[in-house]
Formats: structure tokens, C-alpha cells, sequence
């Protein structure tokens, strides 16, 4: 069954009998019928704390199809609750770049609020499926989110449609792009290795089911077999020869590799360090090599701090 997680503005469209109530209705239709699960994060709290929409939201929640799921709580925030996520920085860090990205285009349109990235902190954190809302701030970076983390951001409207055309069918397409999403991300870290000396690890990817189950418990062997054969006609990735399957990263394409990964956006170093801190992999050798590549990226920081300020 999909997992979708609606906005706030989604819940208030519907109860408030707003323009488009009657599309966040199907929404709502579709999780009272069981053909989803549906749930909104735990700071919708944060979005609405007093006032006859928070009443309406309590009572919604004493129905089995109406749920929450965690979020990314703000440690300055009493909004939060035990099962909430500790903030996922590296979203944050990955939209202030865009926007850095876009003020240089000259576009000026503000970054979501802090509880709007909250709530798509959680839908990812959570490892669901589609996250549906009409924030135009958060919109608007759907395909930069889609492409840098799996993360799927639609419209109700949007929604409806693909989920009339394909039901259940749309969640292989998903879970080929989460699954994806995690194998750039230990890309990400190598090539980050690679850029600051770690040449004398190369660091092979070799994915099973197993080193999936954490995250993705419902992928099957063959997605993941296809994503990553996918990944090697691109040029990322290059097929070992043995018995299971083994990729290392293309070096001979490593620019190609370096841009697909990175996407479009120029980061500098200090969101790269803050982009590696997490907890990125299932893989024990890529962790190992995050860990290293923290550290001297952090060296080379402070070294660089210190030197600016005594300029």
C-alpha cells in the first residue's frame, strides 16, 4: 500500500471548505476506503497549536485511518514528541543552497519555512512514499529534491491523477527512485573521499537484499538489480564480475559521476562536511570512509576559518 504523507495545508483545505476542499476530500476518500495510509507529521501541531482546526485535527486521530508519523523536531521547539527524528540538517543545508543557486539567477523567492522543511524532513526520515502538498515554496525545488535525495513531492492534484492511471503500480517507480537515491548517496561520500586524498580506498558497492532490508524492506532483488544496472548504462557505476552483484564507482566518468550526483547545484565545503555527518549507509566500508572524509573535511575547514580570520 502507498504511504502518503499530506501537509498542513492539505488537512486545512478539507476542513476549512476551501477552494480546493473537494480534492483533498479524494485524498482523504482514498484512506478511509484503506487504498493508502495517509498521515501527516507530527508538527502539524507546530502549524496549528490552538483554535477549532487543531480540535478538528485531535478529533480526526481517533480514527484508525487518520494517523501521525514523526517528524524532524527543532531543539528550540516544545512542539515535539519522543518519536520525532532529530532535524535532518542535510535537507536544510540543500535548500539554502538552492536558494543560494537562485538568488545568483536572479530569482528571489523565499526558502520553505523551517516547519514546511520539518515536515519533508519527516516524510523522508520516515521512509514513505510521497509526500502531497500545494506549498509553492517547497514545490518549486521538486525536482532538485527528487533527483539529490528520492524524495518525491507532488500535488494532490498530481496525485490523483497518477494514482487513478497506476494504483499500486506506482510504487515500484518509487521505490526504484529511493533506492537510487541511497546508492548516490554512498556515491556522494566517495567521491568526496576521492576529492580529498582517500585515493587508496576504493570502496566497492556491492548491493544484496540484505544491505537494503533497513532501508527499503520492501524492495525486491530485482529493483534493486535494474536501478543499478540503470545506474551503470549512465556511466556512475561499472559491474564487477563474481558471484553477487558488485559495483564500484566509474572513475574513467568520474566529472559525469561528480555532476549526477551533485546535481546542479554548486555546494561549497561546508555543506559538503554537513552532507556527510549523517548516517548515510548500510554499507560498513562507506560508513568507514564518511566517517574519514568528516574528519578531514573538518581539518581543512578550521584550517581555512583560522585563516580567514586573521586575515
Amino acid at each position: 500500500m502507498l504511504e502518503v504523507t499530506i501537509d498542513t495545508n492539505v488537512f486545512q483545505e478539507y476542513e476549512k471548505k476551501q477552494d480546493k476542499w473537494e480534492v483533498a476530500g479524494k485524498v482523504f476518500a482514498l484512506a478511509e476506503q484503506g487504498k493508502i495510509d495517509m498521515t501527516l507529521t507530527t508538527r502539524v501541531r507546530a502549524d496549528m497549536p490552538d483554535g477549532p482546526l487543531r480540535e478538528a485535527l485531535e478529533s480526526r486521530l481517533a480514527k484508525s485511518w487518520f494517523t501521525l508519523s514523526p517528524a524532524a523536531i527543532q531543539y528550540d521547539s516544545d512542539s515535539g514528541e519522543e518519536t520525532d527524528y532529530a532535524s535532518d540538517f542535510m535537507i536544510d543545508d540543500f535548500m539554502a543552497a538552492l536558494e543560494k543557486r537562485d538568488r545568483k539567477r536572479g530569482r528571489r523567492k523565499k526558502i520553505p519555512s523551517q516547519i514546511d522543511r520539518d515536515h519533508v524532513q519527516g516524510y523522508h526520515l520516515s521512509r514513505r512514499d510521497v509526500f502531497l502538498t500545494w506549498d509553492k515554496e517547497v514545490l518549486r525545488w521538486a525536482a532538485d529534491l527528487k533527483r539529490r535525495f528520492g524524495i518525491l513531492v507532488m500535488t494532490p492534484e498530481a496525485f490523483l491523477e497518477q494514482f487513478s492511471e497506476e494504483g499500486e503500480g506506482m510504487l515500484r517507480g518509487i521505490r526504484e527512485l529511493q533506492i537510487e537515491g541511497k546508492v548516490l548517496n554512498d556515491c556522494q561520500i566517495i567521491v568526496a573521499g576521492r576529492e580529498l586524498g582517500f585515493e587508496e580506498m576504493e570502496i566497492t558497492l556491492s548491493h544484496t537484499l540484505r544491505m537494503f532490508t533497513s532501508l527499503l524492506p520492501k524492495a525486491d532483488q530485482e529493483t534493486i538489480e535494474e536501478v543499478l544496472e540503470n545506474l551503470a548504462d549512465k556511466g556512475i557505476l561499472k559491474r564487477r564480475e563474481g558471484v553477487e552483484p558488485t559495483y564500484v564507482l566509474a572513475w574513467s566518468n568520474e566529472e559525469w559521476a561528480k555532476k549526477w550526483v551533485a546535481g546542479s547545484v554548486a555546494v561549497d565545503e561546508k555543506w559538503r562536511m554537513l552532507c556527510l555527518i549523517r548516517d548515510m549507509s548500510t554499507n560498513p566500508e562507506v560508513m568507514e570512509m564518511a566517517i574519514k572524509v568528516r574528519e578531514r573535511t573538518r581539518e581543512t575547514l578550521e584550517a581555512k576559518w583560522a585563516r580567514e580570520e586573521r586575515e
